[in-house]
């Protein structure tokens, strides 16, 4: 039940960061929710709700899992953004 409450925890906050318009750069959009999503479980790992290296590994599954989808293929340069950028916030949570 708590690995659930975390996963809704990222979902929401994700969707939080990415709340826009219609219309907006779907690029910037994944960008956004996946800065959002693994900001969202480095800061559950820091309060001592989720393991070290959790969040690493669930954001590390959801972009292979983004690859295999030909819906977001065209997005992967914005999900190689977002990693770059959670290394640089989140250095400690995404060695």
């Amino acid at each position: 039940m708590k690995n659930q409450s975390i996963k809704t925890l990222a979902l929401l906050g994700g969707l939080l960061l990415t709340t826009a318009p219609a219309k907006a750069d779907q690029g910037q959009f994944w960008f956004a929710y996946n800065v959002g999503e693994g900001t969202s479980l480095c800061m559950a790992t820091e309060a001592g709700m989720l393991p070290k290296g959790y969040a690493a590994e669930y954001m590390q599954a959801s972009y292979v899992e983004a690859e295999a989808d030909p819906d977001l293929i065209p997005f992967k340069q914005s999900f190689f953004k977002a990693s770059q950028e959670l290394k640089k916030i989140w250095p400690d949570c995404y060695e």
